[in-house]
Formats: C-alpha cells, sequence, structure tokens
C-alpha cells in the first residue's frame, strides 16, 4: 500500500535539496567578498596617498592669567590678503609689515577665542614672515582668567582659491596630556580640554550623525526585516550585526584599524554585502546563511562607525575610553531603535493585506539598486586614488561580483532542473 504522508514527502524533496545548495553558495560569495575586504586591507592601507591640502597649525597654550596662541599660516591659505611678493613667488619681508599686522587682526577676529563664553579681548598681536618665506607666523596672547576653563575657538576659518584647508591645533594645558584636534571643511568652535559633560555631549551628537548619516547600515536592516519575521528571528539578526560592529570598532579604538583609502575599500565591501543580503532575499536564504550575512557585515560596517569614532575622539579630551563607550551605546541602541521601528512597520504593511513577498522582493530590488550605486561610486573614489591598491581593490570587487553572479545562475538553473524532475520521481513512487 502506497503511504499518502510518504508521498507528500518525496514530493518535497526535490525542490528543498536544491535550495539548500543554492543558499550555501550564495552564502559562500558573502564569505568570500569578507575574505577579498580582508586581504585587501594591508595593500590598500600602504599605497594610501595623503591628500594635497593646504595646513594651518595652531599651538595654543595657557600660562597662568595669559593665554598664547601662535600660529603658522601658509599665504596661500589667506585667500583675499593682499601680501607684496617677490618675484619668485616668496614674500617680501621688507615691504610687508604694515599688511602683516592687518593680517593678524583678521585672524583673531576670525579665531575668536572664548572662555566660558564670553569673548576675550583684543590680544597682543605680533606676525612675521616664516623661515621658507611662503608663509606667516603669528602670536596673539590673550589675558584669561587664570581659575577658569572653558578655552574654546573657531577652526578653519580659512580659505584658499585652490586647495582645500585643514587646520591642525594643539592645546598644551599646564598639568594634562596635550590635545590636538584636526579640523577640515566649514569652520567649527572646538572646546579645549572639555569636562565629562561637554565631552560627552558632543560625542553623543557625533555618534548620532554618523547612525542616521545615510550610512549602509539601515540598507541592511531593511534588508534583515523585510521578509516577515517574528519578533525573535528579527532580533537575533539584529544581534548578529550588532556583534560584528561592537568588535571591530573596538579594535579599531584600539588604534589598530586601516586608515586613508582603505576604509573607502571596506566601505565599498560592505556595500556590496548589502547587495548580497538583498539577493537573500529574493531567493529566500535559510535564517542561518541570513544570521552568518548580517554578522558579515557587521565585521565591514564596523569599520566606518569606528572611523567615525576615531574622527570625533579628539573632541572628548582626556575622557577617551568613557567617550568610546558612549559613542558605541549609541550606535547600538540607536540600531536596536531603528530596527524596532521597522519591524513594527513591516508588520502594519502586513496587517494591511499586502503580500508578504511582494514587500520583500520590491524593497530588495530598491535597496540592491542604491547599493549598487554606492559600490560604484567608493570604486570610482579608490581608482582616483590612482595607486595600485585602488586599482586592486576595484579588480577583485569585479572578480567577487562575477562569482556571485555566475553562482546564482547556476543555483537557479540547477532548481529548475529538479522542478522538472519531479513528476517523474513522484510517479515512480507511486
Amino acid at each position: 500500500m502506497n503511504n499518502p504522508h510518504r508521498r507528500g514527502d518525496v514530493r518535497r524533496l526535490p525542490t528543498r535539496m536544491p535550495a539548500r545548495r543554492h543558499e550555501g553558495l550564495l552564502s559562500a560569495g558573502v564569505l568570500a567578498i569578507a575574505l577579498a575586504a580582508i586581504g585587501l586591507t594591508p595593500t590598500t592601507a600602504r599605497a594610501a596617498a595623503p591628500p594635497l591640502e593646504q595646513v594651518i597649525d595652531i599651538v595654543v597654550q595657557p600660562r597662568a592669567s595669559e593665554l598664547v596662541v601662535r600660529l603658522h599660516v601658509p599665504a596661500a591659505a589667506l585667500a583675499g590678503a593682499t601680501l607684496p611678493h617677490l618675484p619668485d613667488g616668496r614674500l617680501d619681508p621688507s615691504t610687508i609689515d604694515t599688511p602683516l599686522r592687518i593680517v593678524a587682526a583678521d585672524i583673531a577676529r576670525n579665531l575668536d577665542v572664548r572662555q566660558d563664553d564670553g569673548t576675550l579681548g583684543v590680544p597682543l598681536a605680533a606676525a612675521r614672515v616664516g623661515a621658507d618665506q611662503h608663509s606667516i607666523e603669528v602670536e596673539l596672547t590673550y589675558a584669561i582668567d587664570p581659575g577658569e576653563a572653558g578655552i574654546s575657538a573657531r577652526l578653519n576659518a580659512f580659505r584658499s582659491e585652490q586647495q582645500p584647508v585643514r587646520t591642525q591645533a594643539q592645546y598644551l594645558p599646564p598639568s594634562a596630556p596635550a590635545q590636538t584636534i584636526s579640523v577640515s571643511g566649514t569652520p567649527a568652535r572646538v572646546l579645549f580640554d572639555p569636562g565629562v559633560a561637554d565631552a560627552l555631549g558632543e560625542i553623543f551628537a557625533r555618534g548620532v550623525r554618523a547612525l542616521l548619516g545615510g550610512g549602509d547600515q539601515l540598507l541592511f536592516l531593511i534588508c534583515l526585516l523585510a521578509p516577515l519575521r517574528k519578533a525573535r528571528p528579527a532580533a537575533r539578526l539584529v544581534a548578529a550585526m550588532a556583534v560584528g560592529q561592537a568588535a571591530t570598532m573596538i579594535v579599531m579604538a584600539g588604534r589598530f584599524g586601516p586608515s586613508g583609502i582603505a576604509l573607502t575599500a571596506l566601505a565599498m565591501v560592505a556595500a556590496s554585502a548589502v547587495v548580497i543580503a538583498a539577493l537573500q532575499n529574493v531567493v529566500r536564504a535559510r535564517f542561518r546563511w541570513t544570521a552568518a550575512a548580517a554578522l558579515a557585515f557587521g565585521l565591514l560596517n564596523g569599520f566606518a562607525f569606528g572611523g567615525s569614532f576615531l574622527g570625533a575622539a579628539p573632541y572628548a579630551g582626556a575622557h577617551q575610553r568613557l567617550a568610546f563607550a558612549a559613542f558605541l551605546l549609541v550606535v547600538e541602541l540607536g540600531q536596536v531603535w531603528l530596527a524596532a521601528i521597522l519591524w513594527a512597520a513591516r508588520w502594519w504593511l502586513d496587517s494591511r493585506g499586502i503580500a508578504e513577498r511582494t514587500i520583500a522582493i520590491f524593497a530588495s530590488v530598491v535597496i540592491a539598486h542604491e547599493a549598487l550605486h554606492r559600490v560604484t561610486d567608493r570604486g570610482g573614489l579608490l581608482a582616483q586614488s590612482g595607486s595600485f591598491g585602488g586599482e586592486r581593490a576595484v579588480v577583485w570587487l569585479a572578480l567577487g561580483w562575477i562569482a556571485v553572479m555566475v553562482v546564482v545562475a547556476i543555483a537557479n538553473a540547477l532548481s529548475a532542473q529538479a522542478r522538472g524532475k519531479a513528476p517523474v520521481r513522484q510517479a515512480a513512487h507511486a
């Protein structure tokens, strides 16, 4: 006698086995990309070249009731200043005294040095031509209250006509380690030697900006939660991503991470992992492969958050460990909050009668399209670096994508073939 349950089991076997093979091959693509990123990190880091910038060096040093601010400013970073030059392009020290006094007063006004939010008085200013005769040296001496802290200044208020400008400031307190801060882009007010409350406030704001600044983690969260999942599996996937991010951030906080163009290469690979996650939704990958992809993405995406913290850490002054704990807490709790909102929205859409498969495929296609644009943009940045490491990164990523697409095509063919043979196998057992 034929067992109907046995026939039902046989009928399902041909469709399940290729799916497992498909999922395993697709997950192998994720691991291959992650391994490629790890292999690229040392090469791209060595090949990175420093950007061409005009750099202003500032030293800020309190001395009892005085605050001395010394600046080294390239003449090219003083757009709009009329300084006399010799025929060979060097500054002319014989006729520059009056213009230098004007420039020194303008620098003091732009720095806007304050103590406890109160603007300090007009400083004693001295200026001279630098030893290379292509820069100027300025010294500003302010009267301050020796019993109060809260020294701040407006940094990077310089403008060059052809090159970006970066200000590197060093604060030398009497009885504490030096604080070094680098500011590029738009001018920013910097508080030197901040207290705990000020440091945590600054780090909190920068952590929120890193979380909501359009990073890959939001796209990946949508990929994880687009399929209708119960609360516990969804939480496990988000936790796997968060654990990977935290592990990488902890390593980078110890100053062991890559720098320069290597971070761009890793960001490019992280965007590729988003595309893989979208493909996993389309082919209905098993939970364990999705969890592995979430952990791999977290490890890669942690480099982006680690880089954001390293950029924010100097603003915390002497409170580095506390600042890292606050940054990590903001990022992880913020992602849990975002995941909860996305999960609730997904269940609301399901309650409105929209088919689960429709939502998952539509969201995955849109996210894959956006992630591919990010991969292309970051690959372009690597190619523009002109380094061997950058070119190698683009080549390896292209090869990885070809391999993934071939794997998906083979898996689809095997799945179709298995479905075609299913009726024959059923008849044989009838």
